[in-house]
């Protein structure tokens, strides 16, 4: 009978919190002063013009515009596409075809049989 007795004693619960409020208030008050001194920094940083630095735009010398390559492409088959690339300055042809991609850069250039025409 005593297995009967011990399986109806109520188990006992701890009386006292787990994290007092003290604790949670100190815990709150850090985050929200590391939050405010990234927040400082942060605006410092941009300030002084550091962000700029960093970004890649900057580094291509398109600061405040965004890298919008004009790309064509063209179905061949099926499975083969032809992309052209531009960005202003160079461009580039892609050919995906069948899980291969093959990339080659564009030049103005004649090939070395052809003339170029200068009549209007």
């Amino acid at each position: 009978m005593s297995s009967q007795a011990s399986a109806q004693i109520p188990i006992p619960y701890r009386a006292e919190t787990a994290v007092s409020g003290g604790e949670l208030t100190g815990v709150l008050t850090a985050t929200i002063l590391l939050l405010a001194a990234f927040l400082v920094l942060a605006l410092y940083a941009r300030k002084r013009g550091w962000l700029r630095k960093l970004a890649p735009l900057a580094a291509a010398g398109q600061t405040g515009k965004r890298w919008r390559p004009d790309v064509q492409a063209q179905r061949i088959s099926r499975l083969t596409t032809v992309y052209r690339i531009e960005d202003g300055t160079n461009a580039w042809l892609v050919v995906e075809s069948m899980g291969q991609v093959s990339v080659s850069t564009l030049t103005n250039e004649p090939a070395s049989g052809e003339s170029i025409d200068a009549t209007p």
